[in-house]
């Protein structure tokens, strides 16, 4: 059960909030009821690489990466679920945490590249203030009628609104690495202990853990 704590979001000044964040299964994103507070659709891609971040052992959002290559791109991923629980949220928490992810891909190599999509007004307005982003050719554009119909009524009102597509051009963030293994890579290594440690402005502090099972 997920614990519900009380933050006085009327201060001008942020709180502190030291976050912790650990490689997890897929299966976290329904144990922890993040599914719910999705603004779209509570399914999740397994083959996702997932991001639960803690503050006290208390959930705070969860990021879902997959592996998106496309032409040009042979290390391509995307955002594919963000949600920071309700509790958290007009906190700034979702650019820190999409910051962090772009940070942690680009240092693998400068051809790993993450991208966003999202129909989502506020978090697109944020991205467009993000200077670590930059939009795509897609940016703000609708998807014409023929291609709405040809992906079925399911996805209907999703393409008939107006994407928010950016591509992070931020700097590389690096010691996060193992975090981005291949999951049965790190399933033999949960037992590992090494923490590590990162300063994201006004004393957000992101301590990661390998792996959480």
């Amino acid at each position: 059960m997920i614990q519900h704590i009380e933050i006085d979001k009327s201060k001008k000044e942020k709180p502190i909030i030291n976050l912790t964040v650990t490689r997890v299964e897929a299966n976290v994103w329904n144990d922890l009821g993040f599914e719910k507070y999705h603004y779209l659709t509570p399914t999740l891609n397994k083959s996702c690489k997932c991001l639960l971040f803690m503050w006290n052992d208390i959930p705070v959002a969860f990021v879902a990466l997959l592996n998106t290559p496309r032409k040009g791109v042979r290390f391509g991923h995307a955002i594919s679920r963000i949600v920071i629980l309700p509790d958290f949220q007009g906190l700034g928490l979702s650019t820190y945490l999409l910051n962090f992810c772009g940070g942690i891909l680009k240092s693998l190599s400068d051809k790993h590249f993450l991208y966003i999509k999202t129909i989502h007004d506020k978090m697109g307005e944020a991205l467009e203030r993000n200077t670590n982003w930059t939009p795509t050719s897609y940016n703000g554009k609708i998807r014409n009628e023929n291609a709405i119909t040809a992906e079925g009524e399911r996805y209907k009102n999703r393409l008939a609104r107006k994407s928010y597509c950016f591509k992070y051009i931020g700097g590389a963030i690096y010691g996060y690495e193992k975090l981005l293994l291949p999951i049965n890579e790190l399933r033999e290594k949960k037992k590992t202990n090494k923490q590590l440690t990162l300063d994201l402005s006004w004393n957000l502090i992101i301590k990661c853990y390998l792996y959480y099972i």
